[in-house]
């Protein structure tokens, strides 16, 4: 009688547990404090369900909103936070190019801004960079966009400059983007000339009110040693022509037109 009772309610116990199934995770948010330049109190708050990340915000001592960034079916936010000041936001967009964009902020301005997406050998690479000064505005914004797949942004930072390339596969340079950090005026602004094959032939450089501070064209060129004289266009990787150059049929530069 015992052993049977125990198994009816052995039985009963399983039943119990299986309609109840696993529970669903419970949704929290925690805030992080931090007071901003001038004075003013705000919060970075996120947003979980179960361990998973739904949203960050960037919210006012009255909880309002400033910034909002929630996952959805098309994206994903991740975000980390370095100092109690410093955050950075991750959005993970779900299409074919497989885009990612990382924003970072501090004391709830933004700092810097990049976005990635795959070339045409699945590698990630730079198309944008956003750089802000201290009080959040948008200062520097080089953008290459979708169609710039097979070409890519780098830069380096310094205290008193930002550095942006605009570059090819295998890092060669088409463009150098010389600003000044604080403000982001342009410096100098870079270009390289190439022939219709993609071979370089020289360079031009401007200063920040677009005039010419510097031109070269090289002397000689080795892939031009063929027996060949030629004319060439000499063109920016945007197809401005600058003149052209011709060179004899060992490569030697023999005249040099400018535009």
């Amino acid at each position: 009688m015992k052993r049977w009772l125990f198994s009816v309610l052995a039985a009963v116990m399983l039943m119990s547990i299986a309609a109840c199934g696993t529970p669903d995770p419970t949704p929290y948010s925690t805030k992080v404090k931090f007071t901003d330049d001038s004075g003013k109190t705000c919060f970075y708050e996120y947003e979980y369900l179960g361990t998973a990340l739904t949203a960050f915000r960037i919210i006012d001592a009255n909880s309002v909103p400033i910034v909002e960034y929630k996952t959805t079916d098309d994206m994903t936010v991740s975000a980390t936070q370095a100092t109690r000041g410093t955050v950075t936001v991750r959005l993970t967009y779900a299409d074919d190019d497989a885009t990612v964009e990382t924003l970072s902020y501090v004391n709830g301005k933004f700092e810097h801004a990049y976005k990635y997406i795959n070339n045409s050998k699945g590698e990630q690479i730079m198309i944008s960079f956003k750089r802000y000064d201290k009080n959040g505005e948008l200062i520097i914004d080089r953008t290459i966009g979708q169609t710039g797949v097979d070409r890519f942004l780098t830069y380096t930072y310094t205290k008193d400059r930002c550095i942006v390339n605009e570059c090819l596969p295998g890092n060669k340079t088409l463009f150098i983007h010389r600003y000044k950090a604080a403000d982001g005026s342009v410096i100098e602004d870079f270009r390289h000339f190439f022939d219709e094959n993609g071979t370089k032939l020289g360079w031009i450089m401007y200063d920040g009110d677009g005039e010419i501070l510097e031109r070269e064209v090289m002397t000689y060129v080795p892939a031009y040693n063929d027996g060949t004289a030629r004319e060439v266009e000499l063109k920016d990787a945007n197809g401005n022509t600058y003149g052209t150059a011709k060179y004899d049929a060992k490569g030697n530069l023999v005249e040099d037109n400018k535009d």
